[in-house]
């Protein structure tokens, strides 16, 4: 799977009303990959989980996150491989200014997700040891129309369970800050 061999991606938003659909693209600006967000827009508007499926260009799923609906406590993720498979959950942490992740990996113990003080730059931890790092482009016109961009360096001989969960942390960054957005609202 050449999108979980990648260094280094950028997901490149094409965000809507009802889905959060991306390219991902490698260092040269190739696409390699695809999000896809799934179920009906009834489903979604009738409280289902919000699904988005990452793949190869060529269809090959690689991971989905899975975002149940909440209504009491801190935000949950699931993150399944192809076959459907847990890879890992994502539990948003409680932070006053800063946006923070624990990501249990079923595989591979667990991940820390911290973000900085604007919200841009994320480090990827796994016991202290740097695994990744997420960086979210600041506005532009290009965001103000609906497009957003996270880039994701990986520090390289990850493994790809802990890729999958780095890529679906990105994901799922991007849903708590769109979902805190909408509350505030």
């Amino acid at each position: 799977m050449a999108l979980l061999a990648t260094d280094l991606l950028v997901m490149k938003q094409v965000t809507q009303l009802m889905s959060n659909d991306f390219d991902v693209l490698d260092a040269n600006g190739q696409v390699v990959g695809l999000g896809h967000t799934g179920g009906s827009m009834l489903s979604r508007l009738f409280l289902g989980p919000r699904r988005i499926t990452v793949s190869e260009i060529d269809g090959t799923a690689v991971l989905t996150v899975i975002d149940p609906p909440q209504f009491l406590g801190r935000d949950r993720m699931e993150i399944v491989d192809a076959d459907g498979l847990p890879v890992a959950e994502l539990v948003k942490q409680l932070a006053l200014v800063r946006t923070s992740l624990t990501v249990n990996l079923y595989s591979a113990g667990e991940l820390n997700v911290e973000g900085s003080w604007l919200g841009t730059e994320f480090q990827v931890t796994r016991n202290g040891a740097p695994v990744a790092r997420i960086t979210r482009k600041l506005a532009s016109l290009e965001q103000f129309l609906g497009y957003g961009r996270y880039a994701i360096e990986f520090v390289p001989g990850q493994q790809e369970d802990i890729r999958r969960a780095v890529i679906g942390s990105a994901i799922a960054l991007d849903l708590i800050r769109r979902k805190a957005r909408q509350r505030s609202n």
